[in-house]
C-alpha cells in the first residue's frame, strides 16, 4: 500500500506539473533535459548489478540476523560504488563535446547550456550512485513506508524546485543545478534512515569476500544492466540524433505518461524482489510462485483501465492534457506505447522472481538477444515513420521480452501453465475490454457532434465507471478485498 500510494502521488505531481515545465522550457529545451537524462541513464550499467546483489544479500542477511555480514556487504558495496560513479562521471564529462557538437541535433543557441547541463548531470549522477547503497537497507528490510516517504519527499522537492525556477524566469541550466541539489539532500536522509534501521553500524570495512559475491550475483545483473538501457532509450537517443529535439520532446511526453502507470507494476516490483530473496534465503519457493501469480494479476486488472482508455481516448486526452499540438504529433505514439506498457508490466513480476531465485543470467542472457533485433529494427521504424516508429519499435522490443520472461518463469516453477493462464486473465478484463470496444465505435459515429471536452466527460467518464465497476465485483476475490481493506486500516492507523 506504501508502494502505491509513493507512486500514484508522482503520477498525479507529473500529471499536472509536466505541462508547465513543457510550456516554459519549449520543445528543444525540454529535449535537451530528457536527452541529458538518457545519456545519464545509459551510464547506469556502471552499476554493474551492484545494486540488485546489495539488497539481495542483505535481505537473506537481515532475515537471519546476520549484522555483521550486511555491515560488511554494505560497505564494500559503497567503495566500489564511489570508484565506479567517479569513473562514469568522468567518462561523460569528456564524451559532453561528442554529444553536443556531433552526435545529438541540438540547436546551436542550446549548445552552451548544453555543456553545463551535462556536465551538472555527471555530478548528479555520481551522487545517484553513491545513494544506491543506503537505500537499499530500507528496501531490503521491507520497510516500504520509509522508502515511500522519503521518495515522495525527494520527488516533490525536486518537481516544485523546477516549477519555481522556471517561474522565476531561469532556464534549463538552472533546472538541473536544482536538481542536483536535491539529489544530495536524498542521500543524506537514506544514509540518516540507514543508520536508524541497522541494529548494528560498524566502522568501513572492505571485505574481499562479500566483493566476490556481489559482483558473482552481479556479474549477470550486470549485463542487463548495459543492454538494458539500449533496450528502454534507444529509440529516444535515434529520434534525437535522426530527428530533432522536438521529435524527441513529441514522443518523450506520451512515452512518461504511460511509464507513470509502471505505478502499478513498480509498486508490486520494488516489494516483491526483497521478499523473493527473502524466501529463497529461507527454501520456501512455492510460496514465491503463488505471490508472483498473484502479483501478476492485479498488474493486469489495475493496468487494464488506463490502458484502454488512452487507447481509445488518447487523442482528446492529450489535447486537453498538454495542447493540439501534441494531440496532433504523439496520439499514435500514446497508443501504441500503452499497450506497450500492458505487456511490459507483466513481466515484472516474473522478472523479479527469476532474479531473486538466484537465475540472473536468464534475464542477461534475453537482454543480449533482444539487443539484436532492437537496434536494427529501431533505425528502420524511426527512419521511415519517426515518432510513431519509435513507439513501435519499443512495443515489438517488449513483446518479445515479455513472451521470453513468462517461458523461462513457466518452465522453472509453474508446471500447470494453464493454471497459471487462467489466474491471470479475468472477466473484468474481457468486460473492461468489451466497453472500450463499445464506446469507441460511439466515438467516431458522434466525432462531430461532441467537442474534445465532452467526449472525455461523457464517453470517457462512463468507460471510467464501467471498467472500475467490472474490475471490483469480477476482478478481486473475497479474501482479497478482507485483506486491502485491513491493510488500508493499517496504514490509517500508522
Amino acid at each position: 500500500m506504501w508502494n502505491f500510494g509513493g507512486q500514484a502521488w508522482s503520477l498525479c505531481l507529473a500529471f499536472f506539473t509536466v505541462p508547465y515545465i513543457v510550456h516554459r522550457l519549449g520543445t528543444d529545451a525540454y529535449g535537451l533535459l530528457m536527452t541529458a537524462g538518457l545519456v545519464t541513464s545509459y551510464l547506469w550499467f556502471m552499476d554493474l548489478g551492484l545494486g540488485s546483489a546489495t539488497t539481495k544479500y542483505v535481505a537473506e542477511h537481515a532475515t537471519r540476523e546476520e549484522w555483521d555480514e550486511v555491515n560488511r556487504i554494505l560497505w564494500t558495496s559503497l567503495a566500489v560504488y564511489l570508484v565506479l560513479g567517479s569513473i562514469a562521471a568522468l567518462t561523460l564529462v569528456l564524451i559532453t563535446p561528442l554529444c553536443v557538437y556531433r552526435w545529438l541535433r541540438i540547436p546551436s543557441e542550446l549548445q552552451g547550456a548544453a555543456v553545463s547541463v551535462f556536465h551538472l548531470s555527471a555530478i548528479g549522477f555520481l551522487v545517484g550512485m553513491v545513494n544506491n547503497v543506503p537505500a537499499s537497507v530500507p528496501q531490503a528490510l521491507q520497510r516500504f513506508d520509509i522508502v515511500n516517504r522519503v521518495g515522495v519527499a525527494v520527488g516533490t522537492a525536486q518537481t516544485l524546485l523546477t516549477v519555481v525556477l522556471l517561474a522565476f524566469g531561469y532556464s534549463v541550466r538552472e533546472v538541473v543545478i536544482g536538481n542536483v541539489i536535491v539529489a544530495g539532500l536524498s542521500l543524506g536522509m537514506n544514509t540518516l534512515v540507514a543508520r536508524v534501521l541497522l541494529p548494528r553500524w560498524s566502522p568501513p570495512i572492505w571485505s574481499f569476500a562479500s566483493f566476490r559475491r556481489l559482483a558473482r550475483f552481479g556479474s549477470f545483473v550486470a549485463v542487463s544492466r548495459i543492454v538494458g538501457p539500449i533496450l528502454v532509450q534507444f529509440e529516444k537517443l535515434v529520434l534525437a540524433n535522426q530527428i530533432s529535439m522536438s521529435a524527441l520532446t513529441y514522443y518523450t511526453a506520451p512515452s512518461n505518461l504511460v511509464t507513470r502507470l509502471s505505478v502499478f507494476s513498480g509498486a508490486f516490483s520494488s516489494a516483491l524482489f526483497p521478499l523473493f530473496s527473502s524466501l529463497h534465503g529461507t527454501g520456501r519457493e512455492n510460496t514465491s510462485t503463488d505471490i508472483n501469480m498473484r502479483a501478476s494479476r492485479y498488474v493486469m486488472l489495475l493496468l487494464i483501465v488506463p490502458v484502454v482508455f488512452f487507447i481509445v481516448f488518447g487523442r482528446e486526452f492529450l489535447q486537453f492534457w498538454i495542447g493540439p499540438e501534441f494531440a496532433r504529433e504523439s496520439t499514435a505514439a500514446l497508443q501504441i506505447l500503452a499497450v506497450a506498457t500492458l505487456v511490459n508490466a507483466a513481466a515484472w513480476s516474473p522478472s523479479a522472481l527469476l532474479q531473486a531465485s538466484g537465475r540472473p543470467d536468464l534475464t542477461a542472457r534475453f537482454h543480449v538477444a533482444e539487443l539484436v533485433i532492437h537496434v536494427p529494427l529501431t533505425f528502420a521504424c524511426v527512419r521511415f515513420w519517426g515518432v510513431t516508429g519509435a513507439a513501435w519499435a519499443w512495443f515489438f522490443r517488449v513483446i518479445l521480452d515479455t513472451t521470453l520472461i513468462y517461458w523461462a518463469m513457466i518452465r522453472l516453477y509453474v508446471p500447470d501453465w494453464g493454471r497459471y493462464m487462467r489466474e491471470l486473465l479475468s472477466p473484468a478484463l474481457g468486460v473492461t475490454v468489451a466497453t472500450g470496444i463499445v464506446l469507441a465505435i460511439l466515438r467516431t459515429a458522434l466525432h462531430d457532434q461532441l467537442s474534445p471536452a465532452g467526449v472525455l466527460i461523457g464517453l470517457g467518464g462512463t468507460f471510467l465507471a464501467v471498467a472500475c465497476v467490472s474490475i471490483w465485483r469480477w476482478g478481486f476475490r473475497q479474501e482479497e478485498y478482507q485483506i486491502l481493506v485491513r491493510a488500508l486500516l493499517k496504514r490509517r492507523e500508522a
